[in-house]
């Protein structure tokens, strides 16, 4: 049998959950854009929020208990998990809007692949935060200290 360290199975299942999080993000992105019609970028900004905002719900809990396996219930964890979630929040969203904005104004492609391409890069830039801010900041287990 292979005994893979705690770590990687720790950015094995982060990566897991983040699939599943990346999933539920674009399909309340895109139901949303389709649910408007809109192509303004203000639109779009509105619309990433509230996507990325029912993904980081989902998140915390399916890190919480699947990924990192973390047993404290607090309003400290929670407080840390909210701290990371609002920069990745203004990382991902910010990029994707700006890439959007000016998307939309150079190429004449359909405005929801232009939100979905925006989106992806917002997320790829994002992902880096997500994973170090849980692991070492939200769900940090004291006997983590080294590997």
């Amino acid at each position: 049998m292979i005994k893979i360290s705690k770590g990687l199975r720790e950015l094995f299942l982060f990566c897991v959950v983040g699939v599943i999080n990346t999933l539920l993000d674009f399909i309340v992105l895109n139901g949303l854009l389709l649910a408007t019609g809109n192509k303004s970028p203000a639109v779009f900004a509105l619309i990433k929020s509230i996507s990325f905002t029912i993904a980081a719900v989902n998140s915390y809990f399916l890190n919480k208990h699947f990924t990192f396996s973390y047993k404290e219930n607090s309003i400290g964890t929670f407080s840390k998990f909210l701290s990371i979630s609002i920069i990745s929040f203004f990382i991902n969203v910010g990029i994707a809007s700006l890439i959007y904005a000016l998307l939309i104004q150079i190429y004449p492609l359909h405005y929801i692949l232009l939100g979905n391409v925006s989106a992806v890069i917002g997320t790829l830039v994002s992902l880096g935060v997500n994973f170090l801010g849980y692991k070492f900041i939200v769900f940090k287990k004291e006997n983590d200290a080294r590997y």
